[in-house]
């Protein structure tokens, strides 16, 4: 009976046509996209709906919410999966909020990916079902999740400021359509980006669950509370003058061995480092590109490094990776010949490991073999001995200033406030009060 109910509710074949569209009946409607047609039946609420329903509730009551971003902020989720388009997508939906429109937007969507992670069977186009008006037979109430459960999370943890009643009270979201890239319904905020990802997770090519925990990411790095510790660790940065080079490069070490996510924050500092220097003058005519992304396993396609620095034809003339715990570089030096067989305008490369790096007879040979076939000078240091030699050309009495810049930079970074040079999509809020705590007590011991 139950899967004979199923079949009669939702059905869903392929067509050879391209132009989507919903046709609406008395009793369904029938949603085209792509090559594939959605049945969605209207009625009461089918018992395997009802089931779905109930462990839904169960698993927001559980605390699924609470744990899946402890697991965020923890790193024990790995967001570098996250596929490129989808974190566009999010990143729109997220930042399409301002002070008057695309909130609801904001928590419809962080609702459904929630659904759609507790229960995959459910869809979430489907927003009414089970109550005494309109609804679908494989429908569930998104109102009720919403204001008992999401919205209210989203305001507890300092996430998202919504409501008592939830995001649902709109009237524009509770139109008898089915969510999709054809609602017609005036929204203000990102609806667009909002939808397409509506259709992405529905067709099977969105991850909810990582969708989910990089928009935790997302909310968190642009709340209140985030913008609170930013500023406090700029401000504590820009004031903290009193302190030589090689203390901060001290400091800067003792930081990342201490705080979460070492080998990522070991980038971030190494990068902090060249912004000043280009501050300074010291980087010649050539600048420092954005640092890359953690998003995706794919990001160093067609780059040579973490930190890279181009010409002004845009050619990678420096670039170095960060190898935090990681001192024997075999595989990474066979890994970057082949990348510097295709970027012959590199001259400079080489690797950076938070200790000493393990050189033995078999990457001495490597290292020359890379340096014979091709015009770079390859190089195997400590982050002690890279940031002595990157300041090499500086001189004594600039090396106060360019701490200091160090500093700032390193700051502004974690706190998201230089996006275009550092565009940091992991949790920052652990890396800020780390950051905080060690400038806090330099300047109390000054």
């Amino acid at each position: 009976m139950m899967k004979k109910e199923i079949k009669r509710s939702v059905t869903t074949v392929i067509r050879q046509t391209s132009e989507d569209h919903l046709e609406v009946y008395a009793r369904k409607s029938v949603l085209h996209v792509g090559n594939t047609i959605l049945t969605f039946q209207e009625g009461a609420q089918s018992e395997s709906t009802k089931m779905r329903y109930r462990r839904i509730c169960d698993a927001f009551e559980s605390g699924f919410l609470l744990k899946t971003l402890q697991d965020v902020q923890s790193g024990k989720i790995d967001l570098s999966s996250v596929a490129d388009a989808d974190a566009e997508l999010l990143k729109k939906i997220v930042e399409g909020v301002s002070e008057n429109e695309g909130r609801a937007v904001v928590c419809i969507c962080f609702l459904q990916l929630a659904i759609k992670s507790i229960e995959p069977a459910q869809s979430i186009r489907l927003h009414k079902g089970g109550g005494k008006g309109f609804s679908w037979v494989e429908g569930i109430s998104m109102r009720s999740l919403d204001s008992k459960y999401t919205s209210k999370f989203l305001r507890d943890n300092h996430l998202m400021s919504m409501n008592s009643f939830g995001a649902m009270m709109t009237r524009s979201f509770a139109e008898n359509y089915p969510y999709s890239g054809l609602y017609k319904a005036s929204i203000k905020g990102p609806a667009a980006s909002w939808l397409r990802l509506v259709d992405s997770v529905e067709l099977g090519n969105t991850n909810p669950s990582l969708a989910l925990a990089y928009m935790m990411v997302l909310l968190k790095n642009r709340s209140d509370e985030f913008n609170i510790l930013s500023d406090r660790a700029s401000s504590l940065a820009k004031t903290c003058k009193v302190l030589s080079f090689d203390e901060v490069r001290e400091g800067m070490l003792n930081f990342v061995d201490h705080t979460t996510n070492s080998a990522r924050a070991l980038e971030v500092v190494m990068h902090g480092l060249m912004q000043a220097l280009q501050g300074l003058g010291a980087i010649e005519d050539n600048q420092v590109s954005p640092l890359c992304q953690m998003r995706t396993a794919n990001k160093k396609a067609g780059s040579v490094g973490d930190i890279e620095i181009k010409n002004f034809e845009g050619e990678v003339v420096e670039a170095w990776d960060a190898k935090y715990g990681k001192p024997y570089l075999w595989d990474e030096l066979a890994e970057l010949g082949e990348k510097l067989e295709n970027a012959p305008s590199v001259t400079k490369a080489g690797f950076v490991v938070d200790k000493k790096p393990d050189i033995r007879a078999d990457i001495l040979d490597r290292k020359r073999e890379i340096e014979q076939a091709t015009k770079a000078s390859v190089y195997l240091m400590s982050f002690d001995e890279w940031a002595r030699f990157q300041c090499g050309n500086v001189a004594k009495k600039d090396r106060a200033e360019l701490a200091n810049s160090w500093l700032v930079a390193v700051a502004e970074s974690f706190g998201r406030k230089r996006l275009q040079l550092a565009p940091i999509d992991e949790p920052c809020e652990k890396w800020l009060k780390d950051l905080i705590s060690w400038l806090e007590k330099i300047t109390a011991g000054k």
